[in-house]
Formats: structure tokens, C-alpha cells, sequence
């Protein structure tokens, strides 16, 4: 398994775990979406949704919490699962954000 952690877009940030076939590794680290890639590669895809809620984070170097919102899936492909993924959306910004991931679902 691989780690990645790297901003998504604005105040999104997520973290990724990957098991990805060795001709697939590059996909994280490329331009695109990484579920568009696995979709057009494998036969079955699904997503699984571990959990969408609030968490409160604490800010590094500090003592202080700020409150996100968290969604974490797991993309299976062929019955196996590839890719481990967590989401976070700073709550302050979840009017602009969240509409689009909590309307992802399973997709």
C-alpha cells in the first residue's frame, strides 16, 4: 500500500492508501480522475461509502480543534479493493463543497 496525502481543491484535502497493479501505480500521481481511470480499466466497479460525517481536527502546532467534514470510501475493482480513500471539507467551506461529495453517494 502506498500513501498520498495532497490538497484537492481550495480547502479539501484528502488522503489516499492504494492497491493498485504495477502498470496502474502512476494513476494517483497523474492529472485526471483517479475512479475515471480505474472504471475504464476493470470490468465491476463499485464504491463503498465507510462513513460520511463531522470530525473536529487538531491544528498542528496548536491546541486547538477546527471542525470538517469527513467521507471515507473504499473503489473496488474486480473484486478487489484498490484504492482506500478519506476526505476532508473545512466546515466553514461545506456550503461550497459539500453539496458535491454528499451527493457522490456511492458513485
Amino acid at each position: 500500500m502506498k500513501t498520498r496525502l495532497a490538497p484537492v481543491v481550495g480547502k479539501v484535502q484528502m488522503a489516499a492508501f492504494w492497491n493498485l497493479p504495477k502498470s496502474a501505480q502512476h494513476w494517483p500521481c497523474t492529472k485526471g480522475s483517479l475512479t475515471q481511470k480505474i472504471k475504464q480499466n476493470v470490468k465491476q466497479f463499485s464504491v463503498q461509502l465507510i462513513h460520511q460525517k463531522k470530525v473536529y481536527l487538531k491544528i498542528a502546532g496548536t491546541h486547538k480543534t477546527e471542525c470538517y467534514w469527513e467521507r471515507q470510501v473504499v473503489l473496488w475493482g474486480d473484486g478487489q479493493a484498490l484504492v482506500e480513500a478519506t476526505t476532508h471539507i473545512k466546515a466553514a467551506y461545506c456550503r461550497k463543497y459539500w453539496p458535491f461529495f454528499d451527493s457522490l453517494g456511492t458513485k
